[in-house]
């Protein structure tokens, strides 16, 4: 009996996997059973990441628990469709990402999307999304799958660092970071005042004034 042999890239892993089958039957189970492994690889190496799969003919949404834990829904009673999710958006969010999918999409290259969503119990969450795009032999897109990691910690981590630099930037007491070498990581304005230098000079010279034997070199 004549086969078919079925083709699919997989450039992250740089394999090319190939499948046989009857010309009678559609290729609908080589793409269903390499994103049952590789949703089970991701979802066993990395805690806290949540995989789906997106399929675009019917707009039917697969999540895992890690997704629902993301998005405070429950499996068993929350439908997820693509309809589904853009609701869980943040309506602030929601043209953006639609429009972020669009335009990538038409790519046919992975692609990432940050975005916010709001949790059945008002809760706000920023989240990274990761989308991997499946075609069929003729070009068109079958579905997209991919993760999404909730950075909220991240973010909220990210703002309280740029809350401090602002402190430390606009503050009238002298601080700076040097490493091991003595050499300088970081200045902030107040310190070049006293130096007299402006930062790039204060950076290509050796803290020595820190040195027991050149204690007296900014005072001049």
């Amino acid at each position: 009996e004549r086969m078919v042999i079925d083709a699919a890239a997989l450039p992250e892993d740089a394999l090319v996997m190939l499948t046989l089958r009857p010309p009678s039957r559609q290729n609908t189970d080589q793409p269903h059973h390499y994103l049952a492994q590789k949703l089970l690889q991701t979802a066993e190496a990395d805690a806290g990441i949540g995989s789906w799969v997106l399929q675009m003919a019917s707009g039917r949404l697969d999540w895992s628990r890690e997704v629902h834990r993301i998005f405070g829904t429950d499996p068993a009673t929350f439908r997820a469709t693509e309809r589904a999710y853009f609701e869980c958006v943040h309506p602030d969010d929601r043209a953006r990402v639609r429009a972020e999918l669009d335009a990538k999409m038409a790519l046919l290259q992975p692609f990432d999307i940050e975005y916010r969503i709001i949790r059945p119990d008002g809760d706000i969450r920023d989240l990274l999304e990761r989308n991997h795009i499946h075609c069929l032999p003729d070009g068109t897109i079958d579905h997209l799958w991919g993760t999404v990691i909730d950075m909220t910690q991240h973010k909220q981590l990210q703002r309280q660092l740029q809350l401090a630099q602002l402190a430390v930037e606009h503050s009238s007491e002298a601080v700076a970071i040097a490493d091991g070498g003595m050499r300088w990581l970081y200045v902030n304005p107040a310190l070049c005042r006293i130096a007299g230098r402006d930062e790039a000079a204060m950076l290509a010279a050796p803290p020595s004034f820190l040195l027991p034997a050149a204690d007296t070199a900014l005072r001049g």
